[in-house]
């Protein structure tokens, strides 16, 4: 299923989405604000990281991962975490998958 395909393209892309977790690391460490610190958490519940995942498998069909596509990934992934925090902060909620 679903679950399987996810697993057999993150074995695909480890590498990849390697340099993708480490520059996400190195984005969530900067400031110490209460939007910093809820950003650094969700940062740190990884999830599937999907869009990356789409990003380094569209870069492959063209001109190959490299910066830029390391980059665009990382700002995908930025942005997408960002509308998770703007939703809990509307919802005012107080967890994330149970944290």
């Amino acid at each position: 299923g679903l679950t399987r395909r996810l697993v057999e393209l993150r074995l695909l892309l480890a590498s990849t989405l390697d340099e993708v977790e480490r520059a996400l690391d190195g984005a969530g460490r900067l400031g110490t604000s209460l939007a910093h610190q809820s950003a650094r958490h969700l940062l740190g519940q990884s999830g599937k990281r999907i869009r990356p995942m789409c990003v380094a498998l569209a870069a492959r069909t063209g001109a190959g991962w490299n910066e830029a596509a390391r980059t665009f990934a990382v700002a995908v992934e930025l942005v997408h975490n960002a509308t998770l925090l703007h939703d809990d902060v509307v919802d005012v909620g107080d967890e994330r998958r149970g944290v």
